[in-house]
């Protein structure tokens, strides 16, 4: 059989069976600043953006590893599919935005902890993150679980898409 009848093949029964697939996105980064309180998330106000996928999945999952240099603490990672308005605040000078948790998706389901290591595996999910990859753009934010002074960035890499289209 000729190799791309086999590719073919192969790409036909993944898709029968809703065997998910995986491609890599680019590296980003999420904002970190310290705030008052662990009710708001900080997001930059531009979208992460890259390639969508050729047709919507059902279902989405990233899998990579989080960086983050600077003083030990907890993170969770929240979502949105448009620029975040609603509940939100520009910090004076910046490109950041100061948001109520409660009006956006948080996307990891346990906190990152960079309490004994500077970097972890990451998982996120759910349906705005789905939504996203989908459109090919999602603002990132982050929570700090605790309140400890801090700033810079998370440094999302090696991140890996599971889709599943079915």
């Amino acid at each position: 059989m000729r190799p791309f009848f086999k590719a073919l093949l192969a790409g036909l029964l993944s898709a029968c069976t809703g065997a998910p697939l995986s491609s890599g996105l680019p590296e980003t980064t999420v904002p970190i600043v310290s705030i008052p309180t662990g009710n708001l998330v900080i997001f930059y106000d531009t979208a992460f953006e890259f390639s969508r996928p050729p047709i919507s999945a059902r279902q989405i999952a990233v899998e990579g590893v989080a960086e983050y240099q600077q003083t030990p603490m907890s993170v969770h990672i929240y979502g949105s599919t448009t620029l975040p308005q609603e509940g939100c605040v520009h910090i004076m000078n910046s490109s950041l935005l100061l948001c109520q948790a409660a009006k956006y998706a948080r996307l990891t389901k346990d906190p990152i902890s960079f309490e004994n290591a500077a970097r972890h595996n990451v998982r996120l999910e759910g349906e705005v993150l789905t939504q996203g990859v989908n459109q090919g753009k999602i603002w990132l934010g982050a929570q700090i679980a605790a309140e400890i002074p801090s700033q810079g960035d998370i440094v999302l890499k090696q991140m890996n898409v599971k889709v599943a289209f079915f």
